[in-house]
């Protein structure tokens, strides 16, 4: 562990420049890491020769809490975020449809350095999941597999089978776009929908849905409207002597870096109308009601906002491609009489 002393040592060496990584607004998420790793390093040099090997093996840890404490100060205090933005700012918006024309459907959406690829496949009634369930649906029609790849984040890692975060975002996002899918006896295809994250810096799950609803347009399918998602943080400062919340901030469309230093990742997902898949992750002991439903409105405004930006790249369902999709048939009888 690291002693007071070293600490505001550490402290002392490291909050200025902290301070000046996030007043640029010209980094991005890796550059901003970069300049982050290069004041850890510089720390760490001129404390060498004062701290023991313990403490040196705590000082990363320790300038994280530094770092920590200056990003929640200025968000608290000024209002300020780390890329500069307003609390209730979206990051600037890129929308392209049948990035894939051979694919039945395809999508991209990025919103600031987080970018996700979105592929449809129709399939036939037969292709249906099969659910080994005893209670529920024994089949599954509509499938979203979410995946986040070692690159996405500038990692060499060996590639495993799916792990809870992917099954759980994939899950989230599936909820999302079940809401607006037409019933199955108006289109009965099986569905799927292949979410890859290019390139992360916070909310890949809404990235997905927003992504994956305009791969479904492009792929011909009839769903009511387009459904966007988008990430809510909380930064909130609590009460010594009582321990309740004494000041707060709301943020829209939070960074990873937000994500990480803040107290909420409220993810929310749904159309012009209404909600359709919402998860909140917290990570003080619980978060008053009243602010939940607070961050509601501004989560709504940018989700339209979004909604307008997907619309202008697609805003109906295109035209089946009869050269690569499959095509169902219904054969109609109509029996001239009956008997009984």
């Amino acid at each position: 562990m690291i002693s007071d002393e070293n600490y505001e040592k550490i402290r002392t060496l490291s909050e200025a420049p902290i301070e000046e990584v996030f007043t640029d607004k010209s980094y991005g998420k890796f550059e901003r890491g970069e300049a982050l790793q290069k004041i850890t390093e510089s720390v760490k040099e001129k404390l060498e020769e004062e701290c023991d090997e313990e403490s040196l093996k705590f000082l990363p840890k320790a300038v994280d809490t530094v770092r920590k404490q200056v990003i929640r100060k200025r968000i608290i205090k000024e209002g300020l975020r780390v890329d500069g933005r307003r609390l209730d700012e979206v990051r600037p918006l890129y929308c392209e449809s049948s990035t894939y024309p051979i694919l039945h459907g395809s999508a991209l959406f990025s919103r600031g350095d987080t970018q996700v690829l979105c592929t449809v496949t129709l399939g036939a009634p037969g292709d249906a999941q099969r659910l080994d369930s005893i209670v529920g649906p024994p089949t599954k029609r509509f499938m979203l597999h979410y995946s986040f790849p070692p690159f996405s984040i500038n990692e060499v890692a060996k590639r495993g089978g799916l792990n809870r975060r992917e099954v759980g975002h994939g899950t989230l996002a599936e909820k999302a776009l079940l809401a607006v899918l037409p019933p199955e006896g108006d289109f009965p295809y099986t569905v799927r929908v292949n979410s890859e994250v290019m390139a992360s810096d916070g909310s890949t799950s809404m990235a997905s849905v927003c992504g994956g609803s305009m791969a479904l347009m492009d792929a011909g399918i009839p769903v009511r409207e387009h459904v966007a998602g988008v990430s809510v943080g909380l930064v909130s400062e609590t009460d010594p002597t009582t321990g309740d919340i004494s000041s707060y901030r709301i943020l829209t469309d939070i960074l990873g870096l937000e994500d990480h230093l803040g107290d909420m990742d409220f993810k929310i997902a749904g159309t012009r109308r209404g909600i359709t898949a919402i998860q909140l992750d917290i990570k003080p002991a619980g978060i008053p009601l009243d602010i939940v439903c607070e961050s509601l409105e501004p989560a709504r405004k940018a989700r339209n906002q979004i909604l307008d930006r997907m619309d202008q790249e697609i805003s109906s369902a295109r035209a089946i491609n009869d050269g690569s999709s499959p095509r169902l048939g219904l054969l109609m009888h109509f029996h001239c009489s009956l008997l009984g």
